[in-house]
């Protein structure tokens, strides 16, 4: 890798600089669980972003141990699903979706029929109907767009042109008929339900405005639910996605983006200049209590294992592991995860 110093019309020595490899950003892309593996320890996801050489993206266990794939031919997948235990669909590009085996690290990338476009996290796998679901909004930017995609054949199933104003997904989750609630985002907030046995879509605006600079008072990029189905989205209650209406239900003193629910117990994360604070709330009491905090992180970051340990693996690739009710940390290592990242400016400053 090399970087050219000369401004046009300027006469002078060219300087060519070797540029080192840096830390590669683990950015908007949550920390997914792939369930166990066949020692039975808990497996995560989560991939970076890079624009130059192509993303890499870090499966880690439980206890700390991991493997790196690189992708030198994409630049970043915001989006995962998990189709079964040795198999991952990702997503970056409305335009292309791409199948990975983990075991052999093998990937191919099919095209879905749609226009590209950034595609955020959310995509939704349906294994009743082998069907991929997700949406973005691509250019003339007029018109939301999404893709249904039969990964079984891997072939296109329809392309939707979306009526809603909101443009970027952020999560998703069943509604227990077949049918499914995607949360898209920008200018407000839309639950968009589609259905992949008939390719239907529709949506329920519940907020036409969203200030997606405040991070700290809760967010929904990541959703918790109840026994019953319903998820709590903060601000409006609590979604009940068979009747598509909001009810009432447990609120907490304070909110934060809540990624996991435990019986009672509720785990969110605040963020807050490159530092996520982790609490965990009461819902029979409303309490909610620090646990810990997390340097160079998001708020998709972070996750509860089935075993109750919080595990983090934050923008620099660096592992966490935390006890989940008292905020000890047990572990922590840094991955090996270095890699060329764009530089469209060198300064020197050895003189």
């Amino acid at each position: 890798m090399v970087a050219t110093a000369q401004r046009a019309g300027e006469t002078g020595t060219i300087i060519h600089v070797p540029i080192p490899k840096s830390r590669d950003p683990f950015v908007n892309t949550p920390l997914l669980s792939l369930g166990p593996g066949e020692d039975g320890v808990e497996r995560f996801w989560i991939s970076t972003w890079n624009s130059n050489v192509g993303t890499l993206a870090a499966l880690v266990t439980e206890d700390g141990r991991h493997r790196i794939y690189r992708f030198p031919d994409h630049p970043g997948f915001y989006s995962a699903a998990q189709e079964d235990a040795d198999t991952l669909w990702l997503c970056g590009n409305l335009a292309k979706v791409v199948r990975l085996t983990l075991s052999t690290g093998k990937y191919k990338a099919f095209d879905t029929g749609a226009t590209g476009a950034l595609v955020f996290e959310g995509m939704t796998i349906d294994h009743a109907t082998g069907k991929l679901f997700a949406a973005a909004f691509p250019p003339p930017y007029t018109k939301t767009m999404a893709f249904s995609f039969d990964f079984r054949h891997g072939k296109p199933a329809a392309v939707h042109e979306l009526d809603c104003l909101e443009h970027y997904m952020r999560c998703h989750f069943p509604n227990g008929d077949g049918s499914y609630s995607i949360v898209l985002h920008c200018p407000g907030e839309t639950l968009l339900r589609w259905d992949p046995r008939t390719e239907t879509v529709d949506y329920l605006e519940y907020s036409k405005s969203l200030d997606t600079e405040v991070l700290s008072q809760g967010m929904t990029y990541r959703l918790i639910g109840d026994d019953a189905g319903r998820r709590y989205i903060r601000g409006a209650g609590w979604f009940n996605p068979v009747t598509r209406v909001f009810e009432d239900g447990p609120r907490p003193e304070r909110e934060m983006t809540w990624f996991a629910r435990r019986e009672n117990h509720a785990w969110g994360v605040n963020y807050d200049n490159a530092v996520v604070t982790v609490g965990r709330w009461n819902l029979a009491t409303g309490a909610v209590s620090t646990l810990c905090t997390i340097p160079d992180s998001q708020v998709h970051n972070v996750n509860l294992t089935a075993s109750g340990k919080l595990v983090a693996v934050n923008m620099y690739g660096e592992f966490f592991r935390f006890d989940s009710e008292t905020g000890a940390l047990e572990m922590s290592r840094r991955l090996p995860t270095d890699s060329w990242g764009y530089v469209d400016c060198l300064l020197r400053i050895d003189e």
